[in-house]
């Protein structure tokens, strides 16, 4: 490989990583496998230019007026989708995205769509929002996730439904929706007035099958919806909160357009600017490699998964970087099992539980690390696990 995998950063002993000893967790060669960023050196090309940035020593309010037509050079070459500059607003991250976007298209009453288990942010923004949670849960069949298209059919038809927030590729589950599938969300949501706002901010992780963006699948669809995205997953750099959202529609895009102005004004992060542009016009080879390290490490961790830990139970991560893993054969409620991780096997890691009640007993695992922590993980928790005195 041209680019560096192998190294932990930021090293141990860096400030980033005080979250673990305040957990209690003394152990150097304990990494957080929680929080959804990767534990690699940064791609140089955004390394450059931020170095640049820093060198040309102008941080004011100017605004890129080309980088719009990148972004949309990028989602043409990486996923075949034509969209168009002035669709593009920027926000700074996607989850304040669809907080806007809530705020936007519905009111306070309304209901909005989620599939859980999903990421937790779903839940906070809609409540927060005085909107109300409407749960079209997935659904466990063999060794993954699926929607069910009925129940969401239901639930969209309710008349205070207003708005569904996919999230595609799925966290924490790993799914990477098919095109039917997709089609299926539209053309439900569109019978019964549903806006569609898709968090695709791991799009270009994605290992089985083929990133699909919403707004692509059919010109209905294209009509209905917001894409929210991001080059914070996909090259690490999610602190220079620098967010790029579709919206094809006029006049959704005016009514996101005047909540925008209302929350956050016309102002952009103009480092984050540099660094999303290095990386979507100079780092795709990084990505590149990026992705196939990352398929390596998920083929490493459901081997070991399935050698080591033959109770537990893993869906297959078709996309993200986030392995998802069924710890209920353990027989711990949640408090047991968080203090069972930290003080038996020493793992600082995402409760499922966060992401709703179908994740009970589940944990969350960042394998966006060297390959020798994803072992040292599976390793750890296999130990603990097995100076227990489980019941068959």
């Amino acid at each position: 490989m041209s680019y560096d995998f192998e190294t932990l950063f930021p090293p141990v002993g860096h400030r980033f990583w005080n979250s673990i000893a305040e957990r209690g967790i003394t152990d150097p060669g304990v990494i957080s496998y929680g929080v959804a960023e990767m534990k690699f050196p940064l791609c140089p090309e955004v390394k450059q230019a931020l170095h640049d940035c820093a060198d040309a020593g102008y941080f004011g309010y100017f605004g890129d007026t080309e980088y719009s037509a990148r972004v949309c050079d990028f989602y043409a070459r990486r996923h075949g989708w034509m969209a168009k500059p002035e669709w593009v607003i920027q926000t700074y991250g996607v989850v304040l995205a669809f907080s806007i976007a809530i705020r936007a298209f519905t009111v306070e009453g309304d209901g909005v769509i989620i599939q859980s288990p999903v990421y937790n942010p779903f839940f906070n923004e809609i409540r927060a929002n005085g909107r109300r949670v409407i749960d079209n849960a997935l659904v466990r069949k063999g060794c993954r996730y699926e929607i069910d298209f009925e129940d969401l059919e239901r639930k969209a038809s309710d008349p205070r439904a207003k708005m569904m927030i996919l999230c595609s590729p799925h966290n924490p589950v790993g799914r990477v929706w098919s095109k039917e599938e997709l089609q299926r969300i539209s053309e439900i949501c569109l019978r019964n007035g549903v806006i569609v706002v898709s968090d695709e901010i791991h799009n270009d992780l994605v290992y089985a099958g083929e990133h699909h963006v919403f707004a692509s699948i059919s010109p209905e669809a294209e009509q209905n919806c917001v894409i929210c995205t991001a080059p914070s997953k996909s090259f690490n750099i999610p602190g220079l909160v620098t967010s790029n959202v579709f919206v094809p529609n006029d006049e959704l895009r005016e009514r996101f357009k005047v909540e925008v102005s209302r929350s956050i004004g016309h102002f952009l992060n103009i480092s984050g600017v540099a660094a999303a542009s290095a990386a979507y016009e100079k780092g795709c080879d990084w990505l590149d490699e990026l992705r196939e390290y990352l398929r390596g490490n998920a083929e490493c961790f459901y081997s070991l998964v399935a050698e080591k830990l033959p109770k537990a139970w893993a869906p297959k991560m078709e996309g993200t970087y986030l392995a998802w893993l069924d710890l209920g054969f353990l027989g711990m409620d949640e408090s047991e099992l968080e203090k069972f991780l930290i003080e038996k096997a020493g793992l600082f890691i995402n409760m499922g539980n966060m992401y709703g009640e179908g994740g009970k007993g589940f944990i969350r695992i960042n394998i966006a690390c060297p390959r020798r922590y994803v072992i040292d993980a599976v390793e750890r928790l296999a130990k603990a696990v097995n100076e227990l005195d489980i019941k068959d």
